[in-house]
């Protein structure tokens, strides 16, 4: 079980250190004065958590080297079946043009001139 620890700070923390078999949980004061018993227990079962998956990362990855087995990235893996590219298609539906204006809002072209030799 690890050890807990308080130290004086106004900032609300709280950091787990130490190698496995040796752990400390650190608590701020300012965490300790503004969080209930039931947030602090809540706190205290998250930090040994991260530290107890940090110790299995570590372990791994020695295990890994021992075994010369290469380290995985992040980077995501190409799929095998990538999604369709889009075509380009001039109008879609939800795709509006200024030709697509409803006629109210267009502004009208000017009358054409009266021919003043109708008689």
């Amino acid at each position: 079980m690890p050890e807990v620890g308080i130290y004086p700070s106004q900032e609300v923390n709280a950091f787990a250190t130490g190698p496995a078999g040796n752990t400390l949980i650190a608590f701020s004061s300012g965490l300790i004065n503004i969080m209930s018993l039931e947030e602090i227990r809540g706190v205290y079962n998250n930090q040994e958590q991260e530290k107890t998956i940090r110790e299995l990362e570590k372990s791994i990855k020695n295990i890994n080297q021992e075994l010369k087995i290469p380290e995985k990235t992040d980077d995501p893996k190409p799929t095998k079946n990538p999604p369709p590219e889009k075509k380009d298609n001039p109008k879609e539906p939800n795709d509006k043009s200024p030709s697509d204006t409803p006629d109210d809002k267009k502004v009208p072209e000017p009358d054409p001139q009266p021919d003043n030799n109708k008689g």
